[in-house]
């Protein structure tokens, strides 16, 4: 009996631990922020997720097939933003710096690989660092 619970248990962690490979098909495509994130707590657990409130209409974020990063349709020229990507499993990796006289002068505080959570049809769930952020398929 304990083998039998042992073999279970062993069985449950080797199918819960399994990366699956994120089609880039999938993510290729126009995504709208749902204004929904969620942060990492000092103890490393991930609250609920909550609606952010802002003023400011945040941008359409896109990924394409030739691996390039835009927002609103165009690349960006903000600085502390990248301007394409490659996919590997669940792992987005961001390139390409904007780059700009007046950047030289800004200190970027931001990650250069996302974790793809979720990746539905519909939604798209990414974690950077200590945040996450909720997109959902633009028409």
């Amino acid at each position: 009996m304990k083998a039998l619970i042992i073999l279970v248990l062993g069985l449950e962690i080797l199918i819960g631990c399994k990366s699956e490979s994120i089609s880039p098909n999938k993510l290729i495509g126009r995504w709208n922020h749902t204004y929904s994130v969620k942060d990492k707590n000092v103890g490393g657990t991930w609250s609920e997720w909550h609606q952010i409130n802002t003023l400011v209409a945040l941008p359409v974020l896109e990924f394409t097939e030739n691996g390039k990063i835009l927002w609103d349709g165009k690349a960006s020229t903000a600085c502390c933003t990248f301007l394409s990507y490659e996919l590997n499993e669940d792992k987005i990796t961001l390139k390409d710096l904007v780059t700009s006289e007046f950047c030289n002068n800004v200190k970027c505080k931001t990650s250069d690989n996302w974790t793809i959570i979720k990746l539905t049809d519909d939604i798209l769930e990414i974690e950077s660092g200590n945040n996450a952020s909720r997109y959902q398929r633009a028409n």
